[in-house]
């Protein structure tokens, strides 16, 4: 490389405004953000996989089955529907949700396991919205009735 051309580089960092160290900072900031931002998806899927392994092996060590309602669009479930059922139930992947108000707590602690990714869950003014919040893992909207 020619003296001129050097020269013409060392000019061009000199006009720069900031300096090496300071594009090296914000360089190393950045990938540590960068990384830091993948660990904790990493540590968020490692805690739903834990919550779900923890789940099932609860589920084989009692022995209840566990049945897994989904995919509908609206379901209205009544008392005589849970006591029928010789296990637990998950709700999942369901737009609406009714639960009529013939269901009682302790039916409802026994019966339900889980209720996921409902858009809108409609339960009876008698049931505690903390224990039914307790069941509930990404549900939009819960009404009382």
């Amino acid at each position: 490389m020619s003296e001129v051309g050097l020269r013409n580089i060392i000019e061009r960092t000199l006009m720069l405004p900031f300096s090496i160290s300071e594009m090296v900072k914000g360089i190393a900031l950045f990938s540590l953000s960068t990384i830091l931002n993948l660990l904790k998806t990493h540590v968020d899927y490692l805690s739903k996989f834990s919550d779900l392994l923890t789940f099932h092996l609860k589920s084989i060590s009692e022995k209840t089955p566990v049945y897994v309602v989904r995919d509908f669009k609206s379901i209205t479930i009544t008392s005589t529907d849970l006591e029928q059922l010789p296990g637990k139930v998950i709700f999942e992947n369901i737009d609406e949700l009714k639960f009529e108000s013939d269901v009682k707590i302790e039916l409802f602690k026994s019966k339900i396991e889980q209720i996921r990714n409902v858009n809108k869950l409609y339960i009876p003014k008698s049931l505690p919205k903390l224990l039914v919040y307790s069941k509930c893992v990404n549900v939009g909207e819960v009404v009382e009735i």
